[in-house]
């Protein structure tokens, strides 16, 4: 974002040269690229190093803004130039910068402050150089995407300034984010940054009381559009329950498992993926009163041996369920389903006696299983 400021120079830059005086100069400037930055003041300190040698120091300060540097010239049409330390103010910046992130993004904005130091050539228009740039204490939101993310902490090296190619393994990570109404906890993610492309080595956050990894993946900052497998483990079964139907009054369980993930510009869409009761440790679920969910399909003469299952219909007695398992898949299997729930258990009380193996198939559109809410950017597609 800063560096952006740093980089730019008119198209007759290979022209540009250290004056040969000596003094100060100062002035006051725009950046002509970056039309929603603020107005800017600077001052150029010149002093002679040789006959044809020139070391400048410059300052530039504004709203938000205080970049120092060193430049030197030894009579060659390099300039070699050093940024001891720059300071931006994000909430001043980024404004300016959000055009360049495409029309998605148009009501983003960012807060924190972002620090810049480096050092390099510049010759015949052309930048070369290493820089270091860190973020602390950040905050993203963008409205239109429903994304917030809060107590950014970001640190970039980027080992050619004029490619902006950053090393692998640059980190950032946050305290807390909110993707419409998925929370996340505490994550962070490495990374790799070349011009616009951001290749992502993984990503983690907390997730429902437990936690989702990504797997590698790639995008590019104008467009954030990407593929990826997702995996989860040891979510809460309880924290589940407010995007499902009120078939289940109480559970309590973690559960484990990967599905596909895919952001365009319509949303994020979830793909075929499967989850599972963590290898054993099993689940107590309580149902919503529901008489005859389960014993309405049997005859009386099985019933009598059974007398545990109408109290679980009715959530008088808990359910143990051993094994829980759902697979789904948007686009519909090779039988046209949608979903399937497998279940097998029986009551907590083992003087019950009530063996469940129950399949549920769901056919049609998951959104009438699993609610997201109204105007929702989350969806149920055919994954990448």
């Amino acid at each position: 974002m800063g560096l952006g400021l740093i980089l730019a120079t008119p198209a007759s830059a290979s022209a540009i040269r250290l004056p040969l005086l000596d003094g100060n100069l100062e002035g006051n400037f725009t950046a002509l690229q970056l039309p929603g930055a603020p107005p800017l003041h600077w001052k150029l300190e010149v002093i002679p190093t040789g006959q044809t040698g020139r070391a400048a120091t410059v300052r530039i300060t504004g709203a938000g803004t205080d970049l120092q540097a060193e430049l030197r010239i030894d009579g060659t049409d390099a300039i070699q130039w050093r940024l001891n330390a720059g300071r931006l103010d994000l909430v001043t910046w980024f404004p300016a910068v959000v055009p360049l992130l495409g029309p998605e993004q148009a009501a983003a904005s960012a807060q924190g402050a972002m620090t810049v130091r480096g050092e390099g050539s510049w010759r015949g228009g052309r930048w070369t150089g290493r820089a270091e740039i860190e973020i602390a204490g950040g905050r993203f939101e963008d409205p239109g995407g429903k994304m917030t993310v809060e107590g950014i902490a970001l640190k970039l090296v980027l080992e050619d300034v004029g490619a902006l190619r950053s090393a692998p393994g640059q980190i950032v990570s946050w305290t807390s984010a909110q993707f419409d109404t998925i929370p996340l906890g505490a994550g962070r993610m490495t990374f790799a940054f070349e011009g616009e492309q951001v290749r992502v080595e993984n990503a983690t956050a907390a997730l429902w009381g437990g936690e989702v990894k990504l797997a590698a993946f790639a995008f590019a900052i104008s467009r954030m559009e990407m593929s990826v497998i997702a995996r989860v483990i040891g979510i809460d079964l309880a924290q589940l329950l407010t995007l499902l139907p009120p078939v289940l009054a109480e559970a309590r369980g973690r559960l484990d498992g990967s599905f596909a993930v895919r952001r365009d510009s319509s949303g994020l869409q979830i793909g075929a993926g499967r989850l599972a009761l963590q290898s054993g440790e099993p689940a107590e679920l309580k149902l919503a009163p529901t008489p005859g969910l389960l014993s309405g399909s049997l005859p009386s003469t099985v019933l009598k041996y059974y007398p545990g299952l109408g109290q679980i219909e009715t959530g008088q007695i808990p359910l143990q369920a051993g094994l829980l398992e759902v697979a789904f898949t948007p686009g519909g299997d090779a039988e046209g389903r949608t979903a399937s729930i497998h279940l097998t258990g029986g009551p907590v009380d083992p003087k019950l006696r009530a063996p469940i193996d129950l399949t549920i198939n769901v056919r049609g559109p998951l959104e009438s299983l699993i609610k997201f809410g109204t105007n929702s950017r989350v969806r149920f597609g055919s994954g990448p």
